[in-house]
């Protein structure tokens, strides 16, 4: 798996954005179909596979995009990084609920692929510990997300819009990220000062 779907997924978005600004409505629902279809086949030129996520991704943009093209409402598609969010958070909160945090299982999987002092780092009971609460941490971040999102689409321009699903995806992951390793940090750290 990669991870393309989150890291590019937005392109068909600002593609969107751009060209509703510039032409027209319908003109940015086909350049964003356009854009998510270029964006599968980089991936999978680029990483010999596309991953759930961005078939996910690129289903949600055509099927959104389509319906919006024809009941010409904006607001479907701009619903796409909200339901994203939503399947993406819901798939890492209840993974780490079962005991089988995704995070942590990924890194289990592709642990052989990765160089040999990342192999090492990974092993320690810290970066473990790390691994699992992210999961449940950016899990929680996601539904911000999405709810921000929303909140972005029904009241905001098209720019603010872009800019929190864009840019907002990144520092609320950042922040769940800091904020699982400070309880991952104090819960390892108080063994040690208790001793």
């Amino acid at each position: 798996m990669n991870y393309s779907g989150l890291l590019l997924g937005i392109l068909p978005l600002l593609a969107f954005v751009i060209i509703d600004a510039l032409l027209n409505q319908k003109a940015a629902l086909i350049s964003a179909i356009i854009i998510a279809v270029l964006e599968a086949i980089v991936s999978y030129i680029l990483f010999h596979e596309i991953d759930l996520v961005t078939i996910f991704s690129l289903t949600l943009v055509i099927l959104l995009a389509v319906t919006a093209y024809k009941k010409n409402s904006p607001f479907l598609f701009k619903m796409q990084p909200v339901i994203l969010s939503l399947f993406l958070g819901a798939a890492l909160v209840i993974s780490y609920l079962y005991n089988k945090p995704l995070l942590y299982m990924l890194m289990l999987k592709y642990q052989n692929q990765m160089p040999p002092q990342i192999k090492e780092q990974i092993t320690h009971p810290y970066f473990i510990a790390l691994f699992r609460l992210s999961t449940l941490t950016i899990g929680i971040a996601l539904f911000v997300h999405a709810i921000v999102t929303y909140i972005a689409a029904v009241k905001l321009s098209n720019w603010w819009w872009i800019a929190l699903r864009g840019i907002g995806f990144y520092v609320l992951c950042f922040i769940a990220m800091m904020s699982a390793n400070i309880i991952v940090g104090r819960s390892v750290a108080l063994p040690i000062l208790n001793q």
